[in-house]
């Protein structure tokens, strides 16, 4: 049995026996997690045309969102893909990959083209079959629904990290063979439509997550190593160098757990897989110290969930193997909390979950819980916001030189109590890419949030700022932007 085939059987025994599959495994089950008042609501929307599994996701520039790959009901590979309209709360198909692929990667890139990279292909198509990992890429091209083959990587892998670059290009790093994970990196030029390597990991990795970091480095953590055993080990690339530096290691090894930036620069690590059984911990990483601290652990814990930053700047877990994955919780960085929120109506794992335009967060496909069965269903969650109109833009400015931009969005808050620290903003830049945004108070007195972003070629482009306060207040501007070359 092969690595990837292992972790398979086990993640779905596991999964059997938390359904009911045995006396002793239902005396191990954790008591059901208590819900709290509710910050809000999953609805359900249109249900995607092929029910699908191990699929990946990405946010497109138009506002839709792309699924593309994975597997369906009965096991096949798939090389389909459909688009999402937040319009309608419909599904489309759109054109279909050259290849079946399962555990790949999609990235969105700097000029709305998405990129998938590598996964698991088969033969016959089917999961059980004999299958491989791919050196494979293609892109999407969503003004014309199309796939193209684009340059191959060197190296054949599945689970690994795909990673946008703020100078435009990927970085993939690790990833298996389905057999033995690799520690090997490469660079996709979406210039050139090539590949070229760079430094290698110190640690061979699959099931691992990568974080660009407030600088532009990319922070690696975690995954399974060599062998196929978790790791609590992180190394940290430098894309001006193209070196990886160790940097310090999580208290707790894990793999299939989630990483987000937050909005002070920290990176969250939630949950995962250590091995043995499923994770509840979390952990916060300072890039600027290079350490870890342990923060609040979830209240259940999951692995193959998902984590997504909100406007707010709370951060949502949504499902996961295998304790509670129709859970949903939100963690607030202000008080390294983890609560509770609504559930979804289906609970899922293995699914992908894409934030919108609108801030809301699509969840959509997955496996459930009895291991055997995918669905096609998918939900919507929207967080409620304190309709008392407090937070006001005053101005977006922005300041262009070359294809650097720098904006700031002055506003002002009604409450005459209101502090920095209670505030959050986030850029999107027109271009696919979202940057967290720094929040002071200039001499006026006003609130101000900043951000920079590079753009990797010349046009106009519509930027939208979202600030939102801790209450659950909110408010959005836009502003259109020409980039020269």
């Amino acid at each position: 049995m092969n690595r990837w085939m292992g972790r398979a059987a086990a993640l779905l025994a596991l999964s059997v026996a938390l359904a009911g599959g045995g006396a002793a495994a239902q005396a191990s089950v954790p008591a059901a997690v208590p819900q709290v008042s509710s910050p809000g609501q999953w609805a359900t929307t249109g249900d995607m045309t092929t029910a699908r599994e191990y699929h990946d996701a990405a946010a497109l520039a138009n506002g839709h969102a792309l699924v593309a790959g994975g597997v369906d009901a009965v096991g096949n590979i798939l090389a389909s893909a459909e688009v999402y309209s937040q319009a309608t709360g419909t599904w489309g198909a759109t054109g279909s990959m050259s290849q079946v692929r399962l555990r790949h990667r999609l990235t969105a890139l700097a000029d709305g083209k998405v990129l998938v990279s590598g996964g698991q292909g088969g033969g016959s198509g089917s999961m059980g079959g004999s299958g491989n990992s791919l050196v494979s890429a293609e892109l999407y091209d969503p003004a014309t629904g199309t796939w193209a083959a684009t340059g191959s990587m060197s190296t054949a892998r599945a689970e690994h990290t795909a990673t946008l670059l703020p100078g435009g290009k990927v970085l993939v790093a690790g990833g298996d063979d389905l057999s033995v994970a690799t520690a090997s990196a490469e660079l996709y030029d979406p210039a050139t439509g090539t590949w070229a390597p760079t430094g290698r990991m110190s640690t061979p990795r699959a099931g691992h997550t990568a974080t660009v970091l407030a600088d532009g480095r990319v922070l690696v953590a975690g995954g399974g190593n060599a062998q196929g055993v978790p790791v609590a080990s992180a190394e940290v690339y430098d894309p001006a160098t193209g070196t990886w530096a160790a940097t310090g290691s999580m208290s707790s090894a894990r793999s299939a757990h989630t990483a987000t930036l937050l909005t002070d620069g920290k990176v969250l690590v939630a949950g995962g897989f250590d091995g043995t059984s499923a994770v509840a911990a979390a952990e916060l990483y300072d890039p600027a110290t290079g350490t870890w601290a342990v923060t609040g652990s979830m209240n259940a814990a999951r692995y193959e969930h998902t984590a997504t930053l909100l406007p707010t700047g709370q951060v949502l877990t949504v499902g996961g193997c295998c304790q509670d994955p129709a859970g949903a919780e939100l963690y607030d960085p202000a008080t390294r909390t983890w609560s509770t929120t609504a559930s979804l109506h289906t609970g899922r794992y293995l699914h992908a979950a894409t934030l919108l335009s609108s801030g809301e967060v699509l969840v959509a496909g997955g496996l459930l819980i009895s291991g055997t069965e995918r669905t096609a269903s998918a939900e919507v969650y929207q967080q409620a916001a304190r309709p008392d109109g407090s937070l006001h833009i005053k101005r977006i400015t922005a300041k262009v030189s070359g294809r650097q931009l720098t904006a700031r969005a002055t506003f002002t808050d009604e409450d005459p109590n209101g502090t920095v620290t209670q505030f959050s903003a986030t850029f999107t830049w027109g271009d696919g890419s979202t940057s967290p945004a720094k929040v002071s108070r200039n001499r006026a007195g006003l609130f101000v949030a900043s951000a920079a972003h590079t753009y990797a070629k010349a046009a106009r482009y519509t930027v939208t700022v979202t600030i939102c306060d801790v209450g659950g207040a909110a408010t959005s501007g836009s502003k259109t932007v020409s980039i020269g070359s």
